[in-house]
């Protein structure tokens, strides 16, 4: 007996808005999770995404101007929430949860005309089943990394836009063979996988995998279809071989090599690695514990089929699994699906491109389906079908509380980056990282063993003195800070940032004869430094030359007006002079640019007391 369709429709949209509820409740904390990483240069710093109308022009330029050309319509997104929240984090995060929602809701459809299909062989309710499915994977604590972080949203996007196409091509054929209306749904799928495209690179598998649904669950992998269809298989191919020339500026191969300049492995030893690799992701959906997950794993290299002994154990692994898709096809049609999904949604990203060797992000679209796995098996092997659905549901609930506390850790970046080297003690950029977020919140102290410990794991990592000198300097330890500094100028003895930083360590000490050979070195390498120009026109002022000082803070402020600092200074310099007015008026500019200035409230007072009681003459 089916449902009618009021009550089928009535349950999708209470379907839906439980699925919404339970997302948005595990993705709760996230919303003041910081900017990370890659989320600074690619939003916060990137200008080309600060637009300041909904028109063509600006949408067009960002697009065209995309950090990652390849990846348009993800820009696109970063440009409109710009435009409406600026670097509020809550508007980001809230769009990065609608999307992982939208994505649940689309799997659930797909889940559930998959499971309707005849080929399927799926025992049970195909809705109960998609529900729990489409649960288990929204509330799964793998996808964090691909709904927290913010700039990951290319990752989740993609997966919504291309379950989407699918799942629209899959209605589309339906109502093709109950001979209803189907352009619509056709015309969708096409446009979403289009927009996925433009999203992220992996859209690419999008037309194989349609095709492989098609042959799995419409033509009860008829080969007779397969042989006819061999044709427009070719035609895509050559679409998708044209694309990827045309993504690597048609330098397919120099693209490739590029790739590996900056690692410490090259393609074929990213290669056997990755076969080890994905038996990771696949313990990691098993068993998604917070204690497993990590930002930035320290994967050991395979440097040989036995080095170690596990990459043999890992690619025979992997060829037993094709062997198993394709031996099963016929009578486990489904398992063979999610074989081949999950292997085949990897391919690029564990592939020979010159990538990291491991993210969690990369399982959002392989587990999909995947997840769906554990409901299937389980309604196929339980007798008590409310015994069964009470396991699932705790296996959701623990999987919804996991992924809550994994967010709690995302949203404390020193906690974040203690976890990352709790996790990968050996990985520098770890304790690098650790080291950064320890300063951004005053621990210079603490920050000190961390840099230290990066400069044990990689010596040539130049930025790291300067990161320990600035901690020294604040911790007041000049010695150390001039030791650090110098460390860099003797590798790089241009570099205008630490030239200006011993002038300042200089000014410090009162050496300002010194402190003025360091700017003007600076200077010469890049005149126009508002910093560096403040910087000099001080140490002036401080040595009573004010008529150049002046100079100094003026061409400051032409390179950068709001310097609330320089407007101080010029104030003071008037101030001496007994140019109350002029004076004022710099102090005021000052205030406006930051009402909370201390030295600027600090220099009106002073103006006030000597108006009020000036001195004799």
């Amino acid at each position: 007996m089916t449902m009618p369709i009021g009550k089928k429709t009535a349950a999708s949209w209470l379907i839906a808005a439980i699925l919404c509820s339970v997302g948005a409740i595990i993705y709760s904390n996230t919303l003041h999770v910081p900017f990370y990483f890659d989320d600074r240069q690619s939003i916060v710093e990137n200008d080309a995404l600060h637009i300041t109308e909904f028109s063509y022009a600006q949408i067009a330029g960002v697009a065209k101007n995309a950090y990652l050309r390849n990846r348009p319509v993800a820009y696109v997104s970063f440009a409109l929430n710009y435009l409406v929240h600026q670097d509020q984090l809550p508007g980001y995060h809230l769009v990065n949860i609608g999307i992982h929602l939208c994505a649940a809701l689309c799997l659930y459809f797909l889940l559930v005309a998959t499971f309707s299909l005849p080929a399927a062989k799926i025992k049970g309710d195909p809705r109960l089943i998609a529900f729990l499915a489409a649960a288990l994977w929204l509330a799964h604590p793998i996808q964090t990394q691909a709904v927290t972080y913010v700039v990951q949203r290319m990752t989740s996007l993609v997966g919504m836009l291309y379950l989407l196409s699918l799942c629209c091509y899959v209605q589309g054929r339906l109502r093709q063979m109950e001979k209803r209306w189907s352009l619509g749904w056709f015309g969708v799928s096409v446009l979403a996988g289009l927009l996925a495209l433009g999203t992220k690179e992996n859209a690419v598998t999008l037309p194989f995998f349609i095709f492989l649904y098609e042959f799995y669950f419409f033509r009860d992998l008829d080969w007779g279809w397969f042989k006819k269809s061999l044709p427009w298989c070719g035609a895509v191919v050559a679409m998708l071989v044209l694309l990827g020339v045309i993504f690597t500026n048609g330098h397919p191969l120099k693209f490739i090599q590029e790739g590996f300049h900056y690692r410490d492995f090259n393609a074929y030893e990213r290669l056997l690695t990755e076969s080890r690799v994905i038996f990771l992701y696949i313990s990691l959906l098993l068993y998604p514990n917070p204690n497993r997950l990590n930002l930035d794993y320290n994967f050991p290299l395979s440097h040989g089929l036995l080095d170690p002994v596990s990459t043999l154990a890992a690619i025979a692994g992997l060829l037993a699994l094709v062997v198993v898709a394709v031996a099963v096809a016929r009578k486990e049609r489904f398992i063979s699906f999610v074989i081949l999904w999950f292997l085949g949604t990897l391919f690029l990203e564990s592939s020979i491109i010159g990538l990291d060797l491991v993210y969690e992000h990369r399982l959002y679209l392989p587990s999909a389906f995947a997840v769906a796995l554990l409901p299937v098996l389980a309604f196929r092997l339980g007798r008590l079908r409310p015994v069964v659905i009470a396991v699932i549901g705790v296996v959701i609930a623990l999987s919804g509380y996991w992924t809550y506390q994994r967010n709690q850790t995302w949203s404390d970046p020193v906690a974040f980056h203690q976890d990352m080297v709790i996790k990968a003690p050996g990985k520098f950029r770890a304790h690098y990282n650790l080291g950064i977020a320890l300063m951004s919140v005053g621990r210079y102290a603490d920050s000190i063993p961390e840099f230290i410990k990066t400069l044990q794991l990689e010596p040539r990592m130049l930025m790291v003195h300067s990161q320990l000198a600035s901690a020294y300097k604040k911790i007041n330890r000049i010695d150390l800070a001039f030791y650090h500094y110098n460390q860099v100028l003797a590798l790089s003895p241009d570099d205008p940032k630490t030239l200006s930083a011993v002038g300042e360590l200089y000014g410090k000490q009162g050496d300002l004869d010194k402190a003025k050979a360091y700017f003007a070195h600076a200077l010469r390498v890049v005149p126009d430094d508002a910093g560096i120009l403040l910087n000099m026109g001080t140490a002036l002022h401080r040595q009573g030359d004010t008529a150049t000082a002046l100079a100094y803070y003026q061409k400051s402020l032409q390179v950068d007006p709001a310097q609330a600092m320089a407007y101080n200074n010029i104030a003071l310099i008037y101030l001496g002079w007994g140019q109350f007015q002029q004076a004022e008026n710099y102090i005021h500019k000052a205030l406006a640019i930051n009402p909370n200035h201390q030295n600027a409230q600090q220099t009106l007072a002073r103006i006030n007391q000597l108006r009020s009681n000036p001195r004799p003459n």
